[in-house]
């Protein structure tokens, strides 16, 4: 038998799947396959929302660059605004405790906090910010230890749907990401700092770890702030980068991407890890309920929703004694 095949004894829908099949196999340069294996990054401009001015030059960077805002600072919502009209992601950047005991500020959540309490505060936080996108952690190196504090956080962010979690990581030992994958919420975590040291020299170094990390390991989140320093490193690079081979991207798209390519875990595995880590065990069962935007706990001998708007329980006041979880 011949080796060949005849094309003319072929069907006209089997020569038409091998022509798709040879162009695929072509792989013409700049086709949308080699686009999708770009190494990406992402950047998000942290500690938005006290200076105006700094704050609209930040905006003024070209490319999907990401702004993380403090919650209740005199110039959130302008700027917010402002990045929105631009294209850009809002992010609300939650303070949260840290072991420096350093002050909050308005917006900010403890571990003295119980289920209630965070997720009122948190649902002011995102009332009080338009257009956002996502959330992350403003400082937190002592409550992002806490599986419980991150548990609730991400079981609110999750009820409330369309909402990212980024991990700024200021602890190493953070189980913030962790928490979030397990309940489910698309998130990811910073890779590298631009501006720990405040000068243009060790920025731009900063920034090609950044795209040595990316060409690397295909994806590469960094944090900077409004400085001046920051953002001449920034206008310079950003428009350079399609000449190092790196696509700049929005941060929901680095956090699909990261998803992509990480195995999914087998759903017992998950409720291994989720036990080992002590990551829902204040409640039997939680269902969500997006049409109602509420969140029904159910424990023993007890029901009760919250609204995923207010984080108010319906006729329910705490009072001295009560369960603090």
């Amino acid at each position: 038998m011949s080796a060949c095949v005849d094309r003319r004894a072929l069907l006209p829908a089997q020569r038409g799947i091998i022509a798709i099949l040879l162009c695929l196999l072509a792989g013409a340069p700049g086709s949308s396959l080699q686009a999708a294996q770009q190494p990406q990054i992402s950047i998000i401009i942290d500690d938005m929302g006290n200076q105006r001015e700094s704050g609209l030059k930040a905006v003024a960077l070209s490319g999907p660059v990401a702004y993380a805002f403090l919650p209740h600072t005199p110039h959130a919502a302008e700027l917010a605004e402002a990045a929105h009209r631009n294209g850009k992601e809002v992010i609300l950047h939650i303070p949260m405790q840290s072991h420096s005991g350093r002050r909050l500020g308005p917006g900010g959540v403890t571990t003295a906090m119980n289920r209630v309490d965070l997720m009122r505060v948190v649902s002011a936080d995102l009332r009080s910010l338009p257009h956002v996108s996502g959330v992350s952690n403003h400082m937190g190196s002592l409550l992002t230890l806490q599986r419980k504090s991150m548990g609730w956080l991400m079981d609110l962010l999750r009820i409330r749907g369309n909402l990212f979690f980024v991990d700024s990581r200021t602890t190493r030992l953070s189980t913030a990401l962790e928490v979030a994958q397990q309940r489910g919420v698309p998130s990811t975590s910073r890779d590298v700092f631009l501006d720990n040291e405040l000068n243009q020299g060790s920025i731009s170094r900063a920034f090609e770890r950044l795209l040595r990390i990316a060409r690397r390991r295909g994806t590469a989140l960094a944090i900077g702030h409004p400085y001046d320093e920051t953002l001449a490193v920034l206008a310079y690079m950003i428009p350079r980068l399609e000449d190092h081979g790196v696509h700049l991207v929005p941060v929901a798209t680095l956090i699909r991407t990261r998803e992509s390519l990480r195995p999914p875990m087998p759903a017992a595995a998950r409720f291994r890890a989720a036990k080992k880590a002590g990551v829902g065990m204040d409640y039997r069962r939680v269902h969500f309920i997006p049409k109602r935007q509420s969140i029904t706990i159910t424990r023993p001998g007890r029901q009760h929703q919250i609204n995923a708007q207010t984080a108010e329980e319906p006729g329910h006041q705490r009072r001295a004694g009560d369960d603090p979880r």
